[in-house]
C-alpha cells in the first residue's frame, strides 16, 4: 500500500497534461492529409514517367511515414490514457495513496487543454513549394506532358533524316529522353519541401511533449511520476528522431529532382546543337538532290551533308551518355533513402515511435 507521503499530486495539472497530449494526437489527421496531398507520389499518379528505382524508394518513404504518423496518434493518445488512469487511481484511493494539493493549473486550464487546439505542430504544415523552377528548362527541352516533341526541335523533315541515320525505336534520342526523365518532377520537388515541413512538425511534437511534461513535473511526485518522466522522454526523443530522418529524406528528394533538372538543362543544349546540325543536314541533302544533274551540286551538297550528319551522330552519342549518367543520382537517391529509413547495414534500426506506458499501482 502506498503511504500518503509517497505521492503528492495536483490533479488539475494531470488533467492539463492529459488534455495537452490529446491535443497532440488531434494534429495527426492534419499531418496525414498533408502527406496524402503533397508526399504520396505513388498514389497521386503525378510522376508516372519517373524511373522505377526512384518510385520504389519513394514508396518506402511513404509507407514509413504512414506508419510513423499512425504510431504517433497511438503514442500521444496512449500517453493521455496513462495519465487519466493515474488520475482515476488517485481519485479512488486518495485517502491512502496520495496527498492532493493545488499546483500550477486550475480547472479552467484543464477545460481549455481538452477543448482548444493548444498544439502548434499543425502550423508547421504550410503549403510546400517546388525548390526548382522546372518549367523554364522543361519548356526549353520541348517537353509536352510526359513526352518530348521531336518536331519542336527538328521539324518533320529533319526528324525523318534522323530516323534514316539512327534508325527508329531504341536508337531514337527523343524516345530515350522521354522514357528516362519524363514525369512531373515539380511534384517530386514539392514533396521535398513537404518532407522538410513534416520534419518541422515532428520536431514541434518533440518540443511540446517535453514542455508539457516539464510544466507539470513539479506538481507530481511519486513512482508513477518517475515512470512517466522516462516514458514521455522516450516518446519525445522518437519524435526528434523522426524529424532528423525526414530532414535527410527531404534533402535526398531535392537532390534527385535537381539532378533531373540539370540533366534536362544539359539535354536541352545538346538538342539545340542537334537541331542546328540536323537542319543543316536536311538543307544540304535537299540542295544535293536539287542539283543532282550537275557535276558540282552532288559534290558540294553531299560533302556538306556528310559533315552535318557526322555532327548529328556525335551529338546523339553525347545525349545517350548524359542519359546513362542519370542513373548515378538515381542510385545515390536509393542509397540515401535506405540509409535514413534504417534499411541498410550500419545505418541503425528503423525508426519506432515510442508508445509510453506507466501507471500508479
Amino acid at each position: 500500500m502506498i503511504s500518503v507521503a509517497d505521492v503528492k499530486v495536483d490533479l488539475d495539472s494531470l488533467g492539463y497534461l492529459s488534455g495537452s497530449y490529446r491535443g497532440l494526437s488531434d494534429t495527426v489527421s492534419s499531418a496525414q492529409t498533408y502527406q496524402s496531398t503533397h508526399i504520396n507520389l505513388n498514389d497521386s499518379g503525378k510522376v508516372s514517367g519517373v524511373s522505377t528505382a526512384v518510385l520504389d524508394q519513394a514508396k518506402k518513404v511513404e509507407d514509413a511515414l504512414t506508419t510513423w504518423l499512425s504510431d504517433t496518434e497511438k503514442a500521444t493518445s496512449g500517453a493521455a490514457d496513462c495519465v487519466d488512469d493515474c488520475v482515476r487511481s488517485y481519485q479512488e484511493n486518495e485517502s491512502v495513496s496520495a496527498e492532493l494539493f493545488d499546483g500550477h493549473y486550475t480547472p479552467d486550464d484543464v477545460a481549455s487543454a481538452r477543448s482548444d487546439a493548444s498544439s502548434t505542430a499543425s502550423d508547421k504544415l504550410t503549403t510546400p513549394e517546388a525548390q526548382t523552377t522546372f518549367e523554364t528548362v522543361f519548356n526549353a527541352l520541348g517537353m509536352v506532358g510526359n513526352s518530348i516533341s521531336p518536331s519542336y526541335w527538328l521539324g518533320a523533315a529533319a526528324d525523318a533524316v534522323l530516323d534514316l541515320i539512327l534508325g527508329q525505336g531504341e536508337h531514337d534520342p527523343f524516345a530515350a529522353i522521354g522514357n528516362t526523365i519524363a514525369g512531373d518532377w515539380k511534384a517530386f520537388s514539392v514533396a521535398s519541401d513537404a518532407l522538410s515541413k513534416m520534419s518541422d512538425y515532428f520536431k514541434e511534437l518533440g518540443t511540446e511533449t517535453n514542455n508539457y511534461w516539464s510544466n507539470v513535473d513539479p506538481d507530481w511526485d511519486g513512482g508513477a511520476s518517475d515512470a512517466a518522466s522516462e516514458a514521455l522522454g522516450k516518446m519525445g526523443t522518437s519524435f526528434d528522431d523522426a524529424s532528423k530522418r525526414l530532414t535527410e529524406l527531404s534533402r535526398s528528394y531535392n537532390s534527385v529532382a535537381v539532378g533531373v533538372y540539370n540533366t534536362a538543362d544539359t539535354l536541352a543544349g545538346l538538342l539545340r546543337t542537334l537541331s542546328d546540325w540536323g537542319i543543316a543536314a536536311v538543307a544540304s541533302a535537299i540542295a544535293a538532290t536539287a542539283t543532282f544533274e550537275t557535276v558540282v551540286g552532288p559534290i558540294i551538297g553531299y560533302v556538306a551533308s556528310a559533315a552535318a550528319l557526322l555532327k548529328v551522330l556525335s551529338t546523339v552519342r553525347q545525349v545517350f551518355d548524359v542519359l546513362g549518367k542519370t542513373w548515378d543520382f538515381v542510385t545515390l537517391f536509393a542509397g540515401q533513402c535506405a540509409l535514413w529509413l534504417g534499411l541498410v547495414h550500419g545505418s541503425g534500426d528503423p525508426l519506432t515511435i515510442y508508445n509510453p506506458s506507466f501507471s500508479e499501482q
